[in-house]
């Protein structure tokens, strides 16, 4: 499951890490049985190092053709 779209995006940058380390625990929380993961956003090394640490699978999203 994707727990928050492209954190760090839009501005947000991080900015966007209280949200997701909330979103991980809560996550947790309930043990899921499926995978968890947030997109990873290109330019946020705390947000990408955050994320790649704590997903269960890493995801990216491709734009160009």
């Amino acid at each position: 499951f994707e727990l928050l779209n492209e954190p760090g995006n839009k501005g947000y940058d991080v900015e966007s890490l209280e949200l997701l380390r909330h979103a991980f625990d809560w996550a947790w929380a309930v043990r899921p049985s499926q995978p968890v993961t947030a997109a990873i956003w290109f330019e946020h090394a705390v947000l990408n190092e955050f994320q790649a640490t704590n997903s269960d699978v890493v995801s990216f999203h491709f734009y160009n053709p």
